[in-house]
């Protein structure tokens, strides 16, 4: 249904919302319309797409501390949160498909229990698609550290479909849902319904923008 101020259809991705000058672009035409030179692009620093850690925000003690209670908890000897991403491999996705691990090193543990706790808090359509959205988020990771796209060229749509998948908006989304009360099962094809997604994608894709320029 296209939005009637506009008559454009949602975008329910972050891909949709390129300009259309700038889809289906070739590394060479691309770099050519964005008037920089090669010497140009070889004097910038080069950085990776996402991080190799996450950090959590130091203006919040609590949060902070909690994790690091957490993590000395599982781990029996005192840590703090710096998380190495680097450490997600397949079988973390599998672990969190299945809810379960036999493992027994401290993340396995935090696993279990992060797994019990969403159960708890979410109903069974929000844990299932909070299953779904996880996963693709942990791919995101394995995709841009083992791949080793540091020193390669992205399309507009290659760069923006993988940030789509790191920026875990669609948790956020979800999370959000919890806290409003808001049960989407109750409303038919609320789930699915292209504005209620583009909006979500509209606000995510708001906040890597922030991100990227801040």
């Amino acid at each position: 249904m296209p939005n009637i101020l506009t008559k454009l259809a949602p975008k329910v991705s972050f891909v949709e919302s390129i300009p259309v000058e700038f889809r289906n672009k070739r590394y060479g035409t691309a770099r050519k319309n964005s008037g920089l030179t090669n010497e140009m692009l070889v004097s910038f620093e080069i950085r990776a797409l996402v991080a190799d850690k996450c950090y959590r925000n130091p203006h919040h003690s609590n949060a902070l501390s909690d994790t690091n209670l957490q993590l000395t908890e599982a781990f029996g000897r005192p840590l703090e949160d710096g998380i190495d991403l680097t450490g997600f491999d397949d079988e973390w996705q599998k672990k969190y498909l299945l809810g379960e691990s036999d493992g027994t090193t401290g993340y396995d543990v935090l696993l279990i229990k992060s797994v019990k706790l969403m159960k708890h808090m979410l109903n069974d359509d929000q844990y299932v698609r909070h299953v779904l959205v996880t996963v693709r988020w942990f791919d995101s990771y394995l995709t841009v550290n083992l791949a080793k796209y540091d020193d390669k060229l992205f399309t507009y749509e290659q760069y923006w479909e993988l940030r789509d998948q790191d920026s875990a908006a669609d948790i956020s989304g979800i999370m959000m849902e919890r806290v409003n009360n808001l049960d989407v099962m109750s409303h038919i094809g609320l789930t699915d319904d292209p504005i209620r997604v583009a909006l979500m994608k509209a606000a995510g894709k708001h906040c890597v923008l922030t991100n990227e320029v801040y």
